[in-house]
């Protein structure tokens, strides 16, 4: 009876989870300024391999009967994709969950995940850190299942869903010091069995293979995706626009900025306390855990320690690591309810599954609707009511006139015959910030001081309802 129940409630799950996602998925290209290209390499078959295709490709190939030509339709069927594999993270978290917890806590891991507010709103865009996601869990999932029977299925599995997280992210080469570091953790048989080793060797070639495929064109422009590589290992070691010192935050800037806005306070305390008590009783710990908590830290570690933490787009870098938080915070609510004996302990556990489930809910439900309601089009809306000529920056409107307002002087504007200029605070709150910072590039220390003297002419400030 009980897996009659959990055949229809998790269907439920992920279709809630697929609306709540695709809620609100039509506003205007430009909003969100890495969209743009993805779209023309998805239109011109082209592509600069700062990231691997397989996002692209999927577009692509859905596109291939639906012949979509408009821009605009290509980028909601972009987002409708990312919007599918975001809810298709709910089904492979439920087994993966389903390994540590029974099934109606699993229900709830899955629940969780679906109404997280990083997941529902990265959810929303044509960016590569969802299908990411999804393929890391999958492969997390079929690594499970290779350490407990490591037949040719299981190779063959491991390979395929590895090669597609290669093809989703690189941060997805992350995986490969996981598998084989997991072994020292969890048995010594395993450790010392050098077949354990050639087996994986094998995964990797399949993985290899998978890759290959997928990023096909990389052969017959190899010079481009070194490029694209080259780039991006640039772009970890020497920041983005702000440079960010990981002794500056004492390794919490992700903790504080990404984490706890992403997943909310409780669900990441309870994920935190979880992860203490489990090395404080380290040896109680189930293997499966103690990989994903390895899994957690090594991910987590990895973008903490960089210097590219892009503002205001920083968030997304932990996603990856947000379904795993979300199974060790209702993994610390389910040893609660059988691991401790007191009064109330029923009240207690109930209690905190509805703020688990609550707070994230009502404050994703608030960003999807107020998602419709942008202040881009509040601002665009002011100026088709006078004959004024605004200018617009980056973010601040879907079609943009200049990358900053401060990059011309107020007598170039005037001499343009520019009435207005409509900045946004995802440039200027970068300066201001990165202004008040040490060992920044020095024009970032100069387009802070022209926001200032900017801000002292007369201004209107147009404010989200909610949040941004």
């Amino acid at each position: 009876m009980f897996k009659k129940f959990t055949l229809v409630i998790l269907p439920l799950i992920i279709i809630f989870s697929f609306l709540l996602n695709s809620y609100n998925i039509d506003f205007p290209i430009g909003y969100h300024i890495d969209e743009i290209k993805k779209i023309f390499f998805i239109e011109n078959n082209q592509q600069d391999f700062h990231f691997p295709i397989l996002m692209l490709q999927v577009v692509r190939f859905l596109n291939i009967s639906l012949k979509l030509i408009a821009k605009q339709d290509i980028a909601v069927l972009g987002r409708y994709s990312t919007a599918f594999f975001g809810s298709l993270i709910i089904f492979i978290l439920y087994f993966i969950s389903r390994l540590g917890l029974n099934r109606r806590y699993s229900l709830l891991v899955c629940l969780g995940c679906a109404v997280s507010p990083i997941m529902v709103m990265h959810s929303h865009y044509l960016k590569e850190d969802i299908i990411l996601t999804f393929f890391t869990m999958c492969s997390l999932f079929c690594f499970f299942r290779y350490l407990k029977n490591r037949n040719r299925l299981s190779i063959i599995l491991l390979g395929i869903s590895t090669g597609l997280a290669f093809s989703s992210h690189y941060k997805s080469l992350l995986l490969i010091p996981i598998y084989l570091v997991s072994p020292i953790l969890i048995s010594k048989s395993i450790k010392e069995d050098i077949r354990f080793f050639i087996k994986l060797l094998a995964a990797f070639i399949i993985a290899f293979i998978v890759f290959l495929i997928i990023n096909y064109p990389l052969v017959f422009d190899f010079g481009n995706f070194i490029k694209g590589i080259s780039f991006e290992l640039r772009h970890i070691f020497r920041g983005h626009t702000l440079k960010r010192y990981p002794l500056d935050d004492f390794f919490l800037f992700h903790f504080k900025n990404s984490i706890i806005p992403g997943i909310t306070i409780p669900v990441a305390i309870l994920g935190v306390l979880f992860i203490s008590c489990s090395l404080l009783k380290w040896r109680k710990t189930v293997w499966q855990d103690k990989i994903l908590i390895f899994y957690t830290f090594v991910f987590y570690f990895a973008v903490e320690l960089t210097l590219c933490k892009p503002f205001p787009g920083y968030i997304r870098y932990v996603i990856a690591l947000t379904p795993v938080l979300i199974y060790f915070a209702f993994k610390a609510i389910f040893l609660i309810n059988t691991s401790l004996s007191f009064y109330g302990k029923k009240y207690l556990t109930s209690f905190l599954v509805v703020v688990l489930i609550g707070i994230p809910l009502i404050m994703t439900i608030k960003l999807d609707y107020y998602l419709g309601k942008d202040t881009r089009e509040t601002a665009e809306k002011y100026f088709e009511e006078f004959s004024y000529r605004p200018e617009y920056e980056t973010y601040a409107a879907a079609n943009w006139d200049m990358r900053r307002v401060v990059d011309k002087s107020i007598e170039e504007h005037r001499k343009s015959n520019v009435t207005h200029l409509v900045a946004s605070n995802f440039q200027y709150e970068r300066y201001l910030i990165g202004g008040k910072l040490k060992n920044q590039n020095p024009e970032v220390y100069s387009r802070r001081k022209a926001y200032a003297e900017l801000s002292k002419y007369p201004y209107i400030e147009i404010k989200p309802a909610y949040k941004s």
